[in-house]
């Protein structure tokens, strides 16, 4: 948690201007993943002059081992498991955006 805040300010102070999201990961569940986004928000609001815009959670998956193990994507080895499924949010919602900014920019 700590290594994420850090990251955060670093990239708050040095100026950076880009969406600021989180992924947890390794979460029991969407209580556990939510409490640890609501922690470092607030650490970020107590202390930076910027916060989280937007996070999600990926679960705790045993499959995620063995795709690392084999140097293997997971959504490749395993399609069907739970972070492969979790994954796909973060992934679309990425490229909503690339898309929607495209077509503002080509009007």
């Amino acid at each position: 948690m700590m290594d994420s805040y850090a990251l955060i300010k670093t990239l708050v102070l040095s100026g950076s201007q880009s969406r600021i999201e989180l992924i947890v990961n390794m979460a029991q569940d969407h209580q556990t993943a939510e409490a640890t986004a609501l922690s470092i928000h607030s650490s970020c609001e107590k202390f930076l002059p910027r916060s989280i815009d937007a996070w999600n959670w990926l679960p705790v998956d045993p499959t995620l081992r063995i795709a690392v193990a084999r140097r293997q994507p997971i959504v490749e080895l395993s399609p069907t498991s739970p972070v492969s499924k979790r994954l796909r949010i973060p992934a679309m919602e990425i490229v909503s955006r690339i898309v929607a900014q495209r077509m503002v920019a080509s009007e």
